[in-house]
């Protein structure tokens, strides 16, 4: 069968190859004579695949200045229509490359900023500055909420430095305890990283330069930075240490952290720093709340920290006696805080301290009670996570093997269904397996016997038997089943492979 083309149908479509294109440098078409080719049924669509021959229309490529001024005129719009065809085709390509590029990036720096992490410090920089307002309530202007406002950023950008450079020197032990973080994921590279958290130091910097903050302020502010670097980083690495980590990260958070920032607001409003029984009682909480649960964080990061050569008091005592022994500080800051605020009434809000830190220690007591009995290992459903935490407790501790309904996540506990009426011929078959005699007439009686004799090899099998298809079930036993199955193959001979085809089938029609 012959199949003809017309000259509207020679347009190009936009992807075609460089070599079947014009030439750009002569404005004329490669020279091409009419021939017939053999062109093969697959290169066209089904409804022309019983061509087997290709004939080119007479005078297409001929000699008449007609037909080459025409073919000329049709090249030159299909050459245009080509080049932004191709144009709008690789532009819109680099526009979505360009979005799926930012897009994981931003996603990566969500990560490795830990936004959890910064939260304590823009809350306690909001309310430090809103206390010595309070304090000082004729020096307040909406201007100092706007001049605060950069101060803000610099403590935020100084935290996420601190986080940052973390995870820098922690990648290794982070592969094992928190593989979902962007660096041991490979979705950050140290390069990248190390750009970021120069940023981050030198962005809180010039703020503070920004800011004309006074020499105290600026001196405060980066001893602060060297604890955070220096915490993590060689050649001091201050974590290697249990008493140095229990030294420097209350020192930096409880005391650098908030008396900077009380003395460089009180400073911006032209007041003196003073000791007053609020700033007491903020550094006196912060600093042995900030000793607790810097070593209580570390249970979760006892296997890669015991792997990497990273002592801290879980590794060293055991995660119970270092639970018990920090909770028991918190409670009992928790309950001298409520006293606090009974006692001394014109210095706190007794309705609000007493009730909201007996709140607060009550609820630290049952989940230290929960974690007592989960043995201190993974989170087995008791709270909600991100799902890459979820993944990384996968990974790391498997999956529980006991939660085979998953009532915590929509499904419903449905109890087997138990079929009734097992079939004579599986038990006759098991008693030829086991050897005995089939004298017995009765199931119950056969399903003794095999019990009684053999009831460590077969207890499955019987199990199998007892049990229903599926919950509703009570016609087929999941072991009736898989023999039917396995009947209709040997008897019509079905391969293997339409076997495992015609298993898959279900599982798709019925998955959710």
């Amino acid at each position: 069968m012959e199949l003809s083309i017309s000259h509207s149908s020679l347009r190009l479509p936009a992807i075609i190859p460089q070599r079947c294109k014009a030439s750009s440098h002569e404005k004329r078409l490669f020279s091409i004579k009419p021939t017939t080719k053999n062109i093969k049924s697959s290169d066209f669509p089904s409804n022309c695949s019983t061509a087997n021959k290709l004939i080119l229309p007479l005078g297409l490529y001929g000699e008449r200045k007609l037909s080459k001024s025409l073919l000329y005129g049709q090249h030159r719009r299909t050459s245009s229509t080509i080049r932004a065809s191709a144009e709008a085709h690789e532009s819109a390509n680099n526009s979505d490359g360009t979005f799926a590029k930012f897009s994981k990036f931003g996603s990566a720096l969500y990560k490795f900023l830990r936004i959890y992490a910064l939260s304590h410090t823009i809350v306690s920089t909001v309310s430090l500055f809103a206390r010595v307002l309070v304090e000082n309530p004729h020096l307040f202007k909406w201007s100092l909420v706007l001049k605060a406002f950069p101060g803000l950023i610099a403590m935020t950008l100084a935290n996420a430095y601190y986080i940052g450079i973390n995870q820098i020197y922690d990648a290794d032990i982070d592969r094992v305890n928190k593989p979902y973080l962007p660096i041991p994921a490979g979705e950050l590279s140290l390069k990248q990283a190390w750009i970021l958290v120069i940023s981050f130091a030198v962005g809180a910097l010039s703020i503070l330069r920004l800011m004309n903050a006074d020499w105290i302020t600026t001196s405060i502010f980066c001893f602060g930075l060297f604890l955070a670097h220096f915490y993590s980083a060689p050649p001091l690495r201050f974590k290697q240490s249990p008493i140095a980590t229990s030294i420097v990260n209350p020192l930096n958070a409880g005391v650098v952290h908030n008396l900077g920032l009380i003395y460089a607001t009180r400073a911006s409003l032209g007041l003196p720093f003073v000791w007053n029984p609020s700033t007491f009682f903020i550094v006196n909480f912060i600093t042995p709340f900030f000793l607790a649960i810097t070593n209580l964080k570390d249970l979760t990061d006892m296997e890669g920290d015991s792997k990497h050569n990273i002592r801290t008091l879980p590794t060293i005592y055991g995660p119970r006696k270092i639970t018990f022994f920090f909770v028991g500080m918190l409670l009992t800051h928790y309950a001298a805080a409520a006293l606090a605020g009974i006692l001394l009434p014109k210095v706190f809000n007794p309705y609000v301290m007493a009730p909201a830190h007996a709140i607060l220690g009550l609820l630290l007591f049952l989940k230290t009670r929960e974690l007592d009995k989960a043995n201190y290992t993974v989170c087995r459903n008791h709270e909600i996570l991100p799902p890459e935490i979820v993944k990384a407790h996968i990974h790391r501790w498997g999956f529980d093997t006991s939660y085979t309904t998953w009532i915590h996540h929509g499904e419903v506990r449905v109890a087997p269904a138990v079929v009734n009426e097992p079939i004579n011929e599986i038990f006759v078959v098991l008693n030829d397996v086991a050897g005995i005699s089939d004298d017995h007439e009765t199931m119950g009686e056969t399903k003794t016997v095999i019990e009684d004799t053999h009831y460590d090899e077969f207890k499955d099998l019987l199990s199998e038997l007892q049990v229903g298809l599926y919950p509703s079930c009570t016609k087929y036993s999941s072991l009736n089943f898989l023999l039917k199955l396995m009947h209709l193959k040997i008897l019509y001979k079905w391969p293997n492979e339409c076997m495992d085809e015609m298993l898959k089938l279900p599982v798709t029609l019925l998955r959710k």
